[in-house]
């Protein structure tokens, strides 16, 4: 596998919407084994810039 999945926090089959915020970017693999293994995946919080 190459490139990186684009996979919903939130599945749609389970209610999620296709919004960026609701989408984080996996490695093939890791994608795989998040579903193949049931595993709840958290998007981290934006980075605040200093004014």
């Amino acid at each position: 596998m190459t490139g990186w999945h684009s996979h919903h926090v939130l599945w749609r089959s389970k209610g999620g919407s296709d919004r960026a915020e609701n989408r984080v970017l996996l490695h093939p693999t890791c994608h795989q084994q998040v579903h193949s293994q049931g595993l709840h995946v958290e998007k981290p919080r934006p980075v605040k810039r200093a004014k």
